[in-house]
């Protein structure tokens, strides 16, 4: 099967993307930019627990909503965070299990 390397990376199969996050099949990883310009995704990990991804962060969402909450809590960044991963969650569940 052919691999493309390009802006626009096209993947087929099975990928293991920064080492241990897996896009299966059909899976289209968009994630949501916070207003900071920080993308957040949510993605199968190869221990088949998803995971969202945050520029350095790799959390369970459980991990993830302690974390934001602790840093940013009661700020409007915190509440916007919130919200991004109220929709991770949802999109999560509608495809699936697939990635977001």
């Amino acid at each position: 099967m052919p691999t493309y390397k390009s802006d626009n990376s096209q993947m087929h199969g099975n990928t293991v993307l920064n080492g241990w996050m897996v896009a299966k099949g059909q899976d289209k990883v968009y994630g949501i930019m916070r207003s900071d310009g920080h993308v957040f995704n949510y993605v199968m990990c190869i221990d088949e627990i998803p995971r969202v991804g945050a520029g350095c962060r790799y959390f369970t969402m459980e991990e993830a909503r302690e974390h934001w909450t602790k840093t940013r809590g009661g700020t409007q960044l915190g509440d916007e965070t919130m919200i991004i991963l109220d929709a991770l969650e949802a999109l999560h569940k509608i495809r699936n299990g697939g990635a977001v």
